[in-house]
């Protein structure tokens, strides 16, 4: 509300009673604050308005620091509105009698008093006045004095508001509180300068609810046309006089060396009790300040980011700009870096009378513990293996959620209706409001002097806190505006267009009720001639949401990946898994690997081999613990690392070596089994001694025969015998595949038998025939030239020499001779 047109816009919406019939002359309609009651006084009930001891600005409370600032130095200026809520005026009237310290003047008044050299003080009374049924009387009574001030052409009343600043105990009086500074108000005359429709707000009762004409019985009653006179003043019924912190006496003086922090304003009106009023208890009210431009600092700290870190991850705490900074840490620096988890606060003007501390800023570590473990860490080559994950789970986390309306709505000026922004709010776990539900509330609203507003936010059940209640003064918008508990500055202490993060008026804490539903932002202009837009407006919750977390496997050496919580591998040899587990809240991490060994059987066996038939060969294996031989068929044993094998056919043998881990491995090796040649001989002979044989085979490639003796060689399919004794002959036949047989050839030979023969004697041609004898043993035959018939012939022999044989064959057919020479002469 602009101050300059204040009165005009007054002149203009003002209402009066004069049409009604509840005027000073006329009871007829007005009522008694009993019901059914007829008869009564028609007190006043004046009280503090809250609104401008709540807004920081012009139209408001403005701090000065003890020094630059002239004569303001050391002062708060104070704007204070005095509404009257009872059912009757407060009405004053000057009497014709005056006091100059101990003297009383009656009639007319000197301009200062004689003894004093001060403005006299002029006795006042208090009109009262009387509903009888419909007739209308008053009394007067005395209350107190007031002073003309001759700078104003005014008479002040004395004593009207004692202001003072204090700060708060546990005691439930505001007036019992400690003083730090005092301030007095002579009044700047008892007027109508407002109403209670007009100054919505302003006028609440003990409930809190907001008054206007249309729940005030007696709205209106004396007029509404007070002014400034020596003769008369007052405030109507549902009238308001408001005392701007410009004016003389409206402020509370600060001593020096207070210092900044949290205060209470306190406003006692009417201390003296001078003035007869419906209800004495509700002239105090307290409303909290925080002094910022006084010796030391209240220090806020500010986050750099979220509280809740990573293990390795960082946050940087900020205090707000002091002399000098002590944190809890021990460091000295206005930002400090934490990484690790715990409560954190500075203090500032360490070592000064108005050393103070911040409130306490908790930072936690989201740790996320990882293991992995496989089932089996030692596998056999060619088996899979499960490796299963644990996660220590971190609790559920907050994720902010925001939304939004970007709906205009035009605000009404000076209507205490307002307007409301809604938007619907889902999906938010829990469904009851905490403490740190609401995150913040985002607005960008247009319009001039922002004092005139009340932003307030409307929880689904309905239940409100104010954003900002009348901040600004004469200032524009709210740009972008941010109202976070966790901001570092107050919207109290904060400008127009109040860019950037503001701790509201009211705490997100005191919102009740359902999560979920309708959201409202109600903007309230409580004043005229300044007219706006809400523009838009966002409001951001945590969410509780479950952990969700992701998996990244890698491998060492390379080649295996998975996003499963549990992965199935298969290595070919020793490998090292690595798993990345992420939360997907807080994008923390954790890590943990697991080696899997595999147990490799490296198998030997003996190569494969070829035997004859009838024969064997030892086969061997190594690399493995224990061994298995199979078949069984021609081995001397199935177990083993060494067997020997003697198979009637060609076999292939498989070979399972176990580890000590029980893996195994298997190799075949192949006997072949190659066939005999099969010998075809002569047969058996029988010989005379120095006679010889032939002896013949076949079925093999080669041969050897022995022994040697009587041979005319010892190889090749035929050899010739000739021994001198019965000999048996061997001949091993060998075929291609070195396979030999053996057969026996036996040479028997027969003795020849003893033959002689005696000599002969010459005889002549012509002798007759010769019988020959002489031959041993008897019954051999003679053979030779002129031989027949056992005689012989020298005539057909003829003359010479002639060889006589006689031969013998003995039992065995063996024939041996003798030979004898016979002369023919």
């Amino acid at each position: 509300m602009k101050r300059i047109v204040l009165c005009l816009a007054l002149l203009m919406g003002v209402v009066l009673n004069v049409n009604s019939q509840c005027t000073t002359t006329n009871a007829t309609t007005c009522v008694c604050a009993t019901s059914g009651v007829t008869n009564c006084d028609l007190l006043p009930d004046m009280i503090v308005a809250r609104p401008p001891l709540l807004i920081n600005g012009g139209s408001g409370v403005v701090e000065y620091s003890q020094t630059g600032n002239g004569v303001e130095n050391g002062r708060l200026r104070i704007s204070v509105s005095t509404p009257n809520i009872g059912l009757g005026p407060l009405e004053v009237r000057g009497t014709t009698t005056y006091v100059c310290g101990t003297d009383t003047i009656t009639g007319t008044a000197p301009t200062t008093c004689p003894t004093t050299g001060l403005p006299p003080k002029q006795l006042l009374v208090q009109r009262v006045y009387h509903k009888d049924g419909n007739a209308m009387s008053f009394y007067d009574r005395a209350a107190g004095t007031m002073t003309f001030h001759p700078s104003h052409g005014h008479q002040h009343v004395d004593d009207w508001g004692l202001y003072t600043l204090r700060t708060q105990t546990n005691d439930p009086n505001p007036l019992n509180w400690p003083i730090v500074g005092t301030g007095a108000k002579l009044s700047f005359c008892l007027l109508d300068l407002s109403n209670c429709t007009s100054s919505n707000g302003h006028c609440v009762d003990s409930n809190n609810t907001i008054l206007t004409s249309a729940n005030m019985p007696n709205y209106g009653l004396g007029g509404g046309q007070y002014g400034c006179s020596q003769t008369l003043q007052g405030i109507s019924a549902g009238y308001v006089d408001i005392y701007n912190q410009s004016l003389d006496g409206m402020y509370i003086t600060i001593p020096p060396g207070t210092c900044n922090g949290q205060y209470y304003i306190v406003v006692h009106l009417d201390p003296n009790n001078n003035f007869l009023e419906s209800d004495e208890s509700n002239n105090v009210i307290a409303v909290p300040f925080t002094l910022t431009k006084q010796a030391g600092t209240v220090p806020t700290v500010s986050v750099s980011g979220s509280t809740s870190i990573c293990p390795g991850g960082s946050v940087v705490l900020t205090s707000s700009p002091a002399p000098s900074y002590l944190w809890s840490t021990g460091e000295t620096t206005q930002s400090i870096t934490v990484t690790t988890a715990g409560t954190y606060s500075v203090t500032a003007d360490v070592g000064s009378p108005c050393s103070a501390s911040s409130l306490p800023v908790s930072v936690t570590v989201q740790s996320l513990p990882v293991s992995a473990a496989p089932v089996s860490g030692i596998i056999c080559e060619g088996q899979s293996t499960t490796i299963n994950t644990t996660v220590t789970t971190p609790p559920n986390g907050n994720a902010q959620t925001s939304f939004t309306n970007n709906t205009i709505f035009n605000i009404p000026d000076n209507n205490s209706a307002g307007v409301s922004s809604p938007l619907t709010v889902s999906g938010i776990n829990p469904a009851t409001l905490s403490a740190s539900s609401v995150v913040s509330v985002q607005v960008n609203i247009t319009h001039t002097y922002t004092g005139d507003l009340v932003l307030a936010l409307i929880a689904p059940s309905g239940n409100t806190i104010n954003l900002s209640n009348r901040r600004g003064a004469g200032g524009d918008n709210f740009n972008n505006t941010i109202f976070s508990m966790t901001a570092g500055t107050a919207i109290a202490a904060g400008s127009p267009p109040f860019n950037g993060s503001y701790i509201p008026d009211g705490a997100f804490s005191a919102l009740t009720g359902n999560i979920n539903g309708t959201w409202t932002l109600k903007v309230t202009d409580l004043a005229g001639v300044d007219i706006g837009t809400i523009n838009s407006w966002t409001i951001t919750l945590n969410n509780l949401v479950t952990t969700q977390l992701s998996y990244s496997w890698t491998s060492s050496p390379s080649g295996f990946t998975s996003t499963d919580p549990n992965a199935v591998v298969s290595p070919t040899g020793n490998t090292t898994y690595s798993v990345l587990v992420t939360n997907l809240i807080t994008g923390c991490t954790g890590t943990a690997t697991a080696t899997v060994n595999v147990d490799q059987v490296n198998l030997n066996v003996s190569s494969n081999s070829s035997i004859c038939e009838g024969s064997n060969t030892t086969l061997s294996a190594s690399g493995a613990n224990t061994y298995s031989w199979s078949p069984a068929t021609g081995l001397n044993a199935t177990t083993g690392s060494t067997v020997i094998a003697s198979p009637v056919t060609t076999t292939t043998y498989a070979i399972t070596g176990t580890s000590n881990n029980g893996c195994t491995a298997i190799e075949n090796v192949i006997v072949t089994v190659n066939p005999l040649p099969v010998l075809t001989t002569s047969n058996d002979v029988t010989i005379c001694a120095g006679n010889s044989a032939t002896l013949n085979v076949n079925g093999a490639d080669t041969y050897n025969w022995s022994p040697s003796t009587g041979l005319n060689n010892t190889s090749g399919v035929s050899v010739i015998a000739n021994p001198a004794a019965t000999t048996t002959y061997t001949v091993i036949g060998a075929n291609a595949f070195g396979c030999v047989s053996s057969a026996d050839i036996t040479v028997t030979v027969n003795p020849l038998p003893v033959v002689t023969l005696a000599n002969f004697s010459s005889i002549c041609s012509n002798a007759a025939l010769l019988t020959l004898t002489g031959g041993s043993p008897a019954g051999g035959s003679y053979s030779g030239n002129g031989v027949s018939n056992g005689q012989f012939n020298p005539a057909t022999a003829g003359v010479g020499t002639h060889a006589i044989t006689y031969a013998y064959t003995n039992g065995n057919g063996c024939t041996a001779s003798a030979t004898k020479n016979i002369t023919v002469n």
